[in-house]
């Protein structure tokens, strides 16, 4: 059975991944070009904006036209860098139904 200064180690250590895990893991301004210039290339559309929160621990917000449309995730797993971009779409920006729509 391992002694108590094992177990602390131990207890320490599992708390240093836990924290680490939670920790939202920051884009650096070069990041965010490049992504921001992905964007706009993939999408032909020059006026998309990745745009760095001004406050630590904001998301990174991503715009397109001035209007805001989503937030910007950057994910590290066995040293591969991913970006996702997540867009919400309220149902009141939605146009109406047109009539003879299987809708």
């Amino acid at each position: 059975m391992p002694g108590p200064c094992s177990l602390l180690r131990l207890t320490r250590a599992i708390l240093a991944i836990i924290n680490t895990a939670r920790k939202p893991l920051i884009m650096k301004p070069s990041e965010t070009s490049r992504v921001e210039a992905f964007l706009k290339k993939t999408f032909g559309n020059s006026t998309i904006k990745v745009i760095q929160p001004k406050k630590a621990g904001a998301p990174i917000e991503v715009s397109v036209g001035g209007e805001f449309i989503g937030v910007l995730h950057r994910d590290e797993d066995d040293g591969e860098v991913s970006y996702s971009l997540h867009i919400t779409i309220l149902e009141e920006d939605l146009p109406p139904v047109s009539k003879g729509s299987n809708l």
